[in-house]
């Protein structure tokens, strides 16, 4: 990888304590989809900003049902609501089900 985008990664490591290789895997899966590609990388290094912030701050949370600690939002929400929130509505095709059924008011 470009030095630079590796600086960058080691500075997310540092700032968020998440582990370079988490880091990378959400940076692989953004470089899968058509719209990071077709948009200018400064977008997709904002993407990724926010989905380690937002998996840094990700609290844990008790289940009532099993007693088994759980994250307030899974994996493909946090996902969903970063490209949302820097794609826009472009980024609608890319979206979890789920995530545009929670949110479907706040973003029509």
């Amino acid at each position: 990888m470009e030095e630079n985008l590796m600086a960058f990664f080691k500075s997310l490591e540092e700032d968020y304590g998440i582990s370079l290789d988490r880091i990378k895997s959400y940076y692989l899966k953004l470089q899968d989809l058509d719209i990071v590609r077709d948009n200018d990388e400064i977008l997709m290094l904002e993407c990724l900003e926010r989905i380690v912030q937002d998996m840094s701050t990700n609290e844990l949370i008790k289940s009532k049902e099993n007693g088994a600690y759980q994250t307030q939002k899974d994996y493909n929400y946090i996902f969903s609501d970063a490209l949302y929130n820097v794609y826009g509505e472009n980024s609608e095709p890319y979206l979890d089900e789920k995530y545009k059924e929670e949110n479907q008011n706040r973003h029509k």
